[in-house]
């Protein structure tokens, strides 16, 4: 499945919401484990990622490769990306290294992809801030993946910073952390999540207007 546009609806609308009250309203579906770990953690503070997932499936490496091998899948999985999608992996069990780096970044961009969610390191950080290209990881490591971490497939499900990742869910990631929907719940999700937005703008407004808490929260339920 690979479902992503830079016109579909649900992502223009996922601009106006975030990741606090989207996580509020999977909770409230019974949803309460689609926020990533916090260790994933954006390069820069006003990094900001609205798109579907493209999820690639890494493992360790067996051995080192060969030339024609080299990079193999992932270079599949980049040239496959779509606009409005976003680049979702997982270092896992093996060795540190990079699962994305700089010129990964500048052919994801140049494709429309909105952004990377790396469960692991990246390298070429400095360059990546400077474009700047909005990417989500757990540390750096300048070591490359080659004979370390091997991708095997894309587009396929995986497990990224301890939340499920089905191909064409939706992602908003921001420096609060990274919340995934389920693309069959995105409707569930936003009206509850687009209204607690308005809700909140009126409760901020008469908190700063000097009402109390407990009374601005028994008026609204909101907090």
């Amino acid at each position: 499945m690979s479902a992503a546009s830079t016109n579909d609806p649900y992502l223009e609308r996922l601009q106006h919401v975030y990741v606090a009250v989207v996580s509020d309203a999977l909770d409230a579906l019974g949803l309460r484990h689609q926020v990533m770990a916090p260790r994933v953690r954006p390069l820069y503070p006003e990094a900001r990622i609205v798109g579907r997932a493209h999820p690639i499936h890494f493992r360790p490496a067996e051995r080192i490769p060969s030339q024609a091998e080299y990079h193999y899948m992932e270079i599949e999985a980049m040239d496959s990306l779509l606009p409005g999608e976003v680049y979702v992996g997982t270092l896992g069990d093996a060795p540190p290294c990079a699962l994305f780096g700089e010129l990964f970044s500048t052919c994801a961009q140049a494709r429309g992809a909105t952004g990377a969610v790396i469960d692991g390191p990246v390298r070429d950080s400095g360059m990546i801030i400077a474009k700047p290209y909005p990417v989500f990881a757990t540390a750096f490591c300048a070591a490359d993946a080659a004979g370390r971490a091997e991708a095997i497939a894309h587009n396929v499900p995986i497990t990224c910073g301890g939340v499920l990742v089905h191909p064409g869910d939706y992602i908003l990631a921001e420096y609060d952390g990274v919340v995934v929907i389920p693309h069959q719940h995105i409707e569930a999700v936003l009206q509850p999540a687009e209204e607690k937005v308005q809700g909140e703008n009126t409760v901020r407004a008469e908190l700063a207007a000097g009402e109390k808490m407990r009374t601005v929260f028994e008026r609204h339920g909101i907090l």
